[in-house]
């Protein structure tokens, strides 16, 4: 588990003179790529060098009482978005922001989310991976968040058949899986005092499959068989066409069902 999250804190803030943090109005939860751009500016002063700082910040810009949020975007393997609201807002829902971020407690406590919905404007900045996160081959950290990065992660949030939490739950496991050799008890992963846990049958088996062609992991997006033979995974039809011109259409065969009723 990461120690940040067990301290109910934010991660390092090291790059934070290289970051940057958004503000980002209440938008309804069908608002297009124009919506969240028209709604989205820069914050002038966050982030700072701790969530102490960017608090007395928002405070004195007329915010009741701030409150930090851990997230995750559309395609990020470690919690790499902190994000704050005005617990005692009377503004209008933030239908995009309570959808996406809804994972966690109030404060970065890791627990389920101890709030009903975010209202008002929220503001949204990048985090460092925690120590114990491995990064995928290929992995670069980028300090600075985009309005198109977020409306993407809106959107992948707002499609999901799953929830922002179940959806955090299982990246959780995966990171903390490779992150710790698979340490477990009776079969179960134990993701902290307050992260619950999940069973390892899951984490090592359909959570570890990957895309056969660039890699994405499933508890990114949801990945389809090969229908041929039925080993292989694919994130889409684009990397399943490249992957056959590549390599596949010499390896791939029909399962042998000789003798099966």
């Amino acid at each position: 588990w990461d120690a940040q999250s067990m301290m109910g804190r934010g991660p390092s803030r090291s790059d934070a003179r290289r970051a940057n943090a958004l503000i980002i109005d209440a938008l309804p939860l069908n608002a297009t790529l124009e919506d969240v751009m028209a709604a989205t500016r820069e914050h002038p002063r966050l982030p700072l060098e701790t969530e102490g700082e960017d608090i007395r910040v928002l405070e004195k810009e007329g915010w009741r009482t701030p409150a930090g949020l851990f997230g995750y975007s559309s395609l990020s393997l470690h919690k790499d978005l902190y994000a704050y609201y005005d617990v005692a807002s009377k503004g209008p829902t933030h239908e995009l922001a309570t959808k996406a971020l809804k994972m966690y407690g109030l404060g970065g406590a890791m627990g389920e989310p101890n709030w009903d919905v975010i209202r008002g404007p929220v503001v949204i900045m990048r985090l460092e991976p925690s120590s114990i996160f491995t990064p995928p081959p290929g992995w670069t950290y980028n300090p600075r968040l985009t309005p198109a990065e977020m409306f993407e992660t809106f959107e992948y949030f707002r499609k999901s058949p799953k929830s922002a939490r179940k959806i955090a739950h299982e990246r959780d496991a995966q990171r903390f899986y490779q992150s710790t050799g698979g340490a477990g008890s009776s079969g179960w992963l134990y993701l902290g005092p307050t992260g619950g846990s999940r069973p390892l049958s899951k984490i090592t088996t359909k959570d570890a499959r990957q895309c056969a062609y660039c890699g994405k992991s499933q508890v990114l997006t949801p990945l389809k068989r090969c229908s041929k033979c039925n080993k292989v995974f694919y994130c889409g039809t684009s990397c399943q066409r490249q992957h056959w011109r590549k390599s596949h259409k010499d390896e791939c065969q029909r399962p042998n069902l000789e003798g099966r009723a």
